[in-house]
């Protein structure tokens, strides 16, 4: 599949099912020239006392004027490579796995466990490698369906696991933003994914957009 056809789609196709006021991005995992999952950003805020749910219509972004990469408890995004990830699964995620796996959620799980972890020991932690074997548990209990069962009980659903083990190989494309977060990037490395495409075009006008508004935050892996 052509670099051009994959951006028209996402264009096109994807990138209006986010609910994000500021920054709308969508993403796909593409192997051996065919699709496999699509995924656009998505967040549950609180705003005047209404909690939204992910891909409702929001009316107004906490977010809105904050530097790119922090506040992200203001509205518990959920970055749309990881929606890429989850929607890899035959079953739709529910509202609670995406709050599980919304960004500074990730962010503070992958510290926590490696503080519980280490705690007692003076063995020397290699950040991004403990970050990808956590993500990997997140996501092998994700695919299981561990998260569904908590929410509707015992009930019977299909083991996806196999899936995470066929994505080696595979490559992201991500289209409306300038970087990948690192958190982002652990999630998708841990499954082997490692090539990670932006558009460069659309990369450049919200870049140059976040600098005249004074929203630049830490930028990773900037790639075209």
């Amino acid at each position: 599949m052509e670099n051009e056809k994959i951006w028209e789609f996402l264009e096109n196709e994807v990138i209006h099912r986010s609910n994000c006021l500021k920054t709308k991005t969508s993403a796909t995992i593409v192997k051996n020239e065919k699709i496999l999952s699509v995924g656009w950003n998505s967040c549950s805020p609180i705003v005047n006392e209404k909690k939204y749910k992910y891909d409702e219509r929001l009316e107004v972004c906490p977010r809105m004027n904050v530097p790119s990469g922090t506040g992200y408890e203001l509205c518990s995004p959920v970055h749309a490579e990881v929606r890429a990830v989850l929607n890899l699964r035959s079953i739709n995620p529910i509202q609670n796995e995406l709050k599980r796996f919304a960004s500074h959620r990730l962010s503070y799980i992958f510290k926590t466990i490696k503080k519980e972890l280490y705690k007692n020991s003076e063995k020397k932690l290699y950040e991004v490698e403990e970050n990808i074997k956590i993500a990997k548990v997140l996501l092998d209990r994700y695919f299981k369906g561990i998260y569904l069962k908590h929410e509707y009980g015992e009930v019977y659903f299909e083991d996806e696991r196999y899936k995470l083990n066929e994505l080696k190989g595979s490559e992201l494309y991500l289209i409306g933003h300038y970087w990948i977060c690192a958190t982002c990037e652990t999630v998708l490395r841990s499954i082997g994914i490692e090539v990670f495409y932006l558009n460069k075009e659309i990369a450049e006008k919200v870049k140059e957009r976040y600098i005249q508004n004074k929203l630049t935050g830490k930028e990773d892996n900037l790639k075209s």
